[in-house]
């Protein structure tokens, strides 16, 4: 697996987009990219690129590929990466496939708590380049002023029949998501969000693994 990057030489109206109008270079093992499948890709305001892979967080400089397995200063492994957001307060928010969220500024990892401690299935922006998070538990989350808001509470979105059963209440538990089970029980539109973002009008977008897309205000 390797990065790559294209610039564009012809007119932004050229509808054959062909790939021979792009300045592009490669980076494969040989020059340094450590490979995994490329899952997310995000800047921070401090230049460097960050790359979301199968083997981890990966940094790039320009010149040299940096790859992150462990969030240092805790001892958490990283592993395979889900989504990457760069945020407009300088935080790089990192979904992990584990469906933990983590935070990196100024050189350290913080694991997100409370309502963003597990379940996390998709990372967004906010039309204000703030952060939305999509929770299996609680749904829509907002991120604001060090602060997680639910945009909808999980009492008042009615479960579909098919989520309304004795075995899906036993499994909604902060518990239940630590160990892995990914079955949505209160959170609207009961299936797995894996997309997530806000428009210019004010409606958060979500789209999800089975059902279709959906918004809310």
């Amino acid at each position: 697996m390797a990065a790559a990057l294209f610039i564009p030489l012809a007119a932004a109206n050229d509808s054959e987009g062909a790939i021979s109008h792009y300045i592009r270079d490669r980076w494969g093992t040989d020059k340094g990219f450590p490979g995994g499948t490329v899952s997310a890709i995000a800047q921070t305001a401090d230049g460097y690129l960050w790359i979301g892979t199968e083997k981890g967080l990966i940094r790039f400089d320009g010149l040299n590929f940096r790859l992150f397995q462990q969030a240092k200063p805790s001892s958490i492994a990283l592993g395979a990466v889900q989504g990457l957001i760069a945020d407009a307060e300088g935080n790089l928010w990192i979904l992990l496939r584990s469906t933990q969220i983590l935070r990196y500024r100024n050189g350290k990892f913080e694991l997100e708590r409370e309502e963003a401690e597990f379940g996390i299935t998709s990372v967004g922006r906010r039309k204000d380049a703030g952060v939305l998070l999509s929770s299996l538990a609680l749904g829509a989350l907002a991120y604001h002023d060090g602060k997680f808001e639910m945009l909808a509470a999980p009492s008042e979105v009615a479960p579909s029949e098919s989520t309304a059963t004795a075995e899906a209440d036993t499994r909604t538990t902060r518990l239940s998501w630590s160990v892995g089970f990914r079955s949505q029980r209160f959170a609207e539109p009961n299936d797995t969000v894996t997309a997530i973002t806000e428009t210019s009008d004010g409606k958060v977008w979500l789209g999800t693994q089975d059902n279709g897309l959906f918004y809310m205000r």
